[in-house]
């Protein structure tokens, strides 16, 4: 949020820093993963949002990378797809497990930083890392 510029969060007629509101969400999202409905709504988008950061963020992270040929048939296509697009000397694909569900995944990984990493699932998510990185791919040509 302070990327964005926000200085406050206004929550119910209640301000928040943005670490403060950051944390709330956290808390509320921590609870309805353990199965405690709460009375803030959830959409999939900020669970699946929460989970990803989860991921970076998290022990499970540093768990074994598998091959790719151990994803099943769609997985395997679409890191097929993303493995014909990317520089596969600046970014390495492998399979893993997410951290919060436990469902498989691909994980993308920039060799030179591997702090920065992704994980996806979905076609969505693979189209939205592919738009991420010709921008980038743009800029740099730039």
């Amino acid at each position: 949020m302070l990327a964005h510029g926000l200085l406050f969060v206004d929550l119910d007629e209640v301000l928040f820093t943005p670490q403060e509101y950051e944390q709330y969400r956290r808390q509320v999202l921590e609870c309805a993963l353990a199965g405690h409905s709460g009375k803030e709504p959830l959409d999939d988008r900020e669970m699946h949002a929460y989970l990803a950061w989860l991921a970076l963020h998290s022990e499970a992270r540093e768990a074994s990378e598998v091959s790719l040929s151990q994803l099943s048939p769609l997985l395997s296509d679409l890191s097929s797809q993303l493995a014909e697009q990317i520089d596969r000397r600046r970014f390495k694909l492998c399979a893993s497990q997410h951290p919060g569900s436990g469902e498989e995944v691909i994980r993308v990984i920039e060799r030179q930083y591997p702090d920065n990493d992704w994980l996806l699932w979905t076609q969505e998510h693979v189209s939205l890392r592919l738009g991420v990185y010709y921008a980038q791919e743009e800029e740099s040509d730039s």
